[in-house]
């Protein structure tokens, strides 16, 4: 999802009651914490019962109704009364230690409300009249309705956990001062929200944040990453998919602020939508430290590891290559948006084919479903369409990539790349985007950290390295390619009813033949493509690991 100019009422963020109308969620961002997870970051940090709390300073700067400091605030009561605190001494602790602010009135009173239904259920220590007229007053706690990104941010805190709104800064110019807004109009409010939590840790403190997984590599939150690698050492990364009912994966990212080891290991656990709804543990590994500083924007690529990073920066420093966007330009299919409930799946004189992304367009081949469109609905140039062209599937964690010679109209959902001038053929270009190689690149650098409705961005198809090799070797590819989309187009026939099979000498084949030719086709295109860029038996190896 594009943080930038996606609508926020999509997005998750903040500690807002379940109950809360949409229409109020999608103007503060806000979408409550699960309190498992808000367990388990109390976990991480190290706020336990057992643990030495009573000086412990927590920080929420965007506490909403007060999950975190509603939970911490039961471990800290926890914690005194089996110390044999008096009343007034856990008071005092609550009242010092939990910090709160919340931009949002409604949700403000309510956290409020929270921490003194707590602070009621303490029971007297000494039964008199005086220490009943004590009980009976209602404490105050440091909590704050305000913006936090207006306050002066001062490295005082030793906990500052926070689940911040997720919304666009110039969607609410008011949530940003004038003095700090210089410069934020193109980014995001929890991008703020992180850089300010960040300068109120205190040395040797600890950070926990909830973040869409946007924040792992997306460019506009470089800045705020680059804060996490120079000040930080990350300790827990969890990549999630489900936390939130919008449609959004969750990064939540633990971390202290000492000094980096000089050698040191991120461990991180990923769980996908289909693991979280078989209760499984997910994937679990270690990023290294190393890596993360080696990339240019401190991109969180937790997944590439210290041999992928070695072969990526080795191809790029001794194979010829250009971004992808020099050889091609790219545009994107009709934006039907809403409007592709008028598709229509019968043929008629105003009604034009339709190819769509993810159905229509497979890896070497297009499959024409019977899908129409209304010709007063297509808006762009109809040159665009009606030229051969290489078909990229938008909205994908993969790279899928097709040539399309029919002059079908693309929906939105397809990226639409038409050669330059010197570019290689056609089929060359959808060989090589096919390819493992290319595949792979894509999946480790950037698809697979967006693990709720992963696409392909635009800027990153057209920066994409694309290698630049010989001309005979470009003809090979692309004959490859044209084998290899025929074979694909006679496993599909294969798969139709006998009676709407074509009449071809290649339908003939049993599926079983035609699944091996497609196999020995596609082994020989990788094979041949590794050959070229100079790929060791291991390095090919590498890259067979990855589900591209």
């Amino acid at each position: 999802m594009d943080w930038e100019t996606e609508d926020p009422g999509e997005t998750a963020g903040g500690d807002a009651p379940e109950q809360s109308g949409r229409d109020e969620r999608r103007h503060w961002g806000q979408y409550f914490t699960p309190p498992a997870l808000v367990e388990q970051m109390l976990e991480w940090v190290g706020y336990r019962p057992e643990a030495d709390l009573e000086q412990v300073t927590l920080l929420d700067p965007a506490c909403g109704t007060g999950n975190f400091l509603v939970a911490a605030a039961e471990r800290l009561m926890t914690h005194g009364q089996a110390r044999g605190w008096s009343r007034a001494r856990v008071l005092a602790a609550l009242q010092t230690n939990l910090c709160g602010i919340e931009a949002d009135p409604r949700v403000y009173i309510e956290a409020e409300a929270r921490l003194q239904a707590l602070a009621a259920a303490l029971k007297t220590d000494q039964p008199s009249p005086q220490a009943a007229l004590d009980a009976s007053n209602s404490p105050r706690f440091q909590l704050r309705q305000g913006d936090a990104l207006a306050l002066p941010a001062e490295p005082r805190y030793q906990l500052v956990l926070s689940n911040p709104p997720y919304l666009s800064s110039r969607k609410h110019p008011g949530l940003v001062p004038p003095a700090s807004r210089k410069g934020a109009g193109q980014r995001d409010a929890y991008l703020l929200f992180v850089e300010q939590a960040c300068r109120w840790v205190a040395p040797g403190g600890w950070l926990g944040l909830v973040l869409p997984d946007a924040f792992l590599t997306r460019a506009n939150a470089a800045q705020a990453r680059n804060m996490l690698r120079h000040a930080f050492t990350l300790t827990h990364l969890e990549h999630r998919a489900g936390v939130f009912r919008a449609q959004v994966g969750t990064a939540v990212l633990i971390a202290q602020r000492v000094e980096r080891p000089a050698y040191s290991m991120l461990p991180w656990r990923r769980l996908d939508r289909a693991q979280a709804r078989q209760r499984q543990e997910g994937t679990r590994g270690a990023f290294a430290g190393e890596v993360w500083r080696q990339q240019p924007r401190a991109e969180l690529r937790y997944l590439l590891g210290a041999a992928e990073s070695a072969l990526f920066t080795r191809l790029m420093e001794e194979v010829p290559w250009t971004p992808l966007g020099n050889l091609v330009t790219i545009s994107r299919g009709e934006e039907v948006g809403r409007r592709a409930s008028r598709l229509v799946f019968a043929a008629g004189e105003d009604r034009v084919p339709v190819l769509r992304g993810g159905e229509d367009v497979l890896p070497f081949r297009c499959r024409f479903a019977g899908a129409y469109l209304p010709r007063h609905l297509v808006k762009k140039p109809l040159e665009r369409y009606q030229t051969s062209k290489v078909l990229v599937v938008k909205s994908s964690g993969r790279l899928c990539t097709a040539l399309d010679e029919q002059g079908s109209i693309a929906l939105q959902t397809l990226y639409l790349l038409h050669p330059r001038p010197g570019a290689p053929a056609l089929e060359c270009l959808v060989a090589v985007l096919n390819s493992h190689l290319l595949r792979s690149a894509l999946w480790l650098y950037y698809t697979a950290y967006k693990l709720v409705q992963p696409q392909i961005e635009q800027g990153t198809l057209a920066s994409l390295p694309f290698p630049l090799f010989p001309a005979a070797a470009q003809q090979e590819l692309a004959a490859l390619a044209g084998q290899l989309r025929f074979s694909f187009q006679q496993e599909d026939e294969q798969r139709q009813p006998p009676s709407a099979r074509a009449a071809s000498c290649g339908a003939e084949a049993g599926p079983v033949q035609l699944r091996q030719t497609t196999r020995e086709l596609t082994t020989l295109l990788n094979a041949r493509i590794a050959a070229l860029c100079g790929l060791s038996a291991a390095e090919q190896a590498l890259l067979e690991q990855f589900p591209v």
